[in-house]
């Protein structure tokens, strides 16, 4: 699949083991999107099996469901607010972690109430080589 999609990845389709999933910005670009990989598949022989693809069913929307709901949004919408560093008497925190695709990280430090503030943030998208790189290798690109 990766040699019949290699022109679309990382464009609107990603990749992942047998599967693949297609992301666009509207209905009408999607529709575009599908028309192309459907046709890839025609040109080389290969089917789609649409018992495959995501199921349809009713949802239960619970009180719990709601009031979730309200806490993720709030979580999102308050997102955290990146503060200077305090260099002279806080030691410094890094996070890190890495995916076929790419790499992120960010800088932390602790406040008075032993709170984790971010200081900075840092991503990198991997170039098609740097994916062949084995794991180990690749938590070392920046």
């Amino acid at each position: 699949m990766n040699s019949v999609l290699s022109g679309y990845v990382d464009k609107f389709v990603q990749l992942y083991l047998d599967d693949f999933h297609l992301y666009s910005k509207t209905a009408q670009e999607h529709l575009e999107h599908i028309k192309l990989v459907l046709n890839e598949f025609r040109q080389h022989k290969l089917y789609v099996n649409p018992s495959t693809g995501p199921k349809r069913g009713s949802v239960t929307w619970s009180s719990q469901c709601q009031i979730e709901f309200e806490n993720l949004k709030a979580m999102l919408t308050n997102a955290p607010v990146l503060r200077p560093p305090d260099i002279m008497s806080k030691p410094f925190i890094i996070e890190t972690d890495i995916s076929d695709s790419g790499c992120g990280g960010v800088l932390l430090q602790r406040d008075e109430q032993n709170v984790l503030h971010p200081l900075a943030f840092e991503s990198k998208k991997f170039s098609t080589a740097e994916r062949r790189y084995p794991a180990q290798e690749r938590e070392l690109l920046r």
